[in-house]
């Protein structure tokens, strides 16, 4: 298993396919053995997928002390000196959206594209998540990284999923697009 030591920690991350980089950033709590592994496996057919646990998830060290977005980005940043990589798209969720705009607006020189899913940009004027949402990331700080694996987030007791991303994943890559997370069975435009 690759580690990279940055920001004086350990952190795990995985490599698969060839092409142009695109890095994965995960959401709150999600370790990167939760990715969708078709997903990656589709995408790595045109593109370097880079995976991650972010500090404090999965086999990633977990210091006791405070964590930022900024100090989750300059992770980022961190772990694509390690692999030689000056610019990566983006692809993210949840608060890994958070971390993927830290980049993209402090960092922008090593930004070709951003993903954004399922975020905020965060602030004072951000919309708070309802309480049935942050329900169901209770109890996730002590799973282990397989058990997150298999414990899709649900809502109404329907995964969430976008079948678009399913069909045709690289069609979000480097472009923009209006579809949002729906209910499984389709996106919402």
């Amino acid at each position: 298993m690759p580690y990279a030591q940055i920001n004086g920690i350990r952190l795990h991350y995985e490599v698969e396919g060839h092409g142009p980089p695109l890095l994965f950033i995960a959401g709150l709590g999600q370790p990167a053995i939760a990715w969708d592994p078709e997903l990656i496996r589709t995408l790595a057919r045109s593109y370097q997928i880079i995976t991650y646990d972010n500090r404090g998830t999965g086999l990633s060290d977990k210091p006791d002390e405070p964590y930022s977005i900024a100090l989750f980005a300059s992770d980022a940043v961190g772990l694509l000196d390690t692999l030689s990589i000056s610019r990566a798209h983006l692809f993210s969720v949840s608060m890994g959206g958070m971390i993927a705009q830290e980049l993209g607006a402090h960092y922008s020189q090593r930004v070709g594209s951003l993903t954004l899913g399922c975020t905020t940009p965060g602030g004072r004027n951000a919309v708070a998540a309802p309480p049935e949402s942050m329900k169901m990331l209770e109890g996730r700080a002590g799973m282990t990284p397989e058990d997150s694996r298999f414990s899709r987030t649900t809502t109404a007791g329907k995964p969430w999923s976008c079948s678009r991303t399913r069909t045709q994943p690289s069609s979000f890559i480097g472009r923009s697009s209006n579809a949002r997370c729906a209910p499984k069975g389709g996106c919402a435009n």
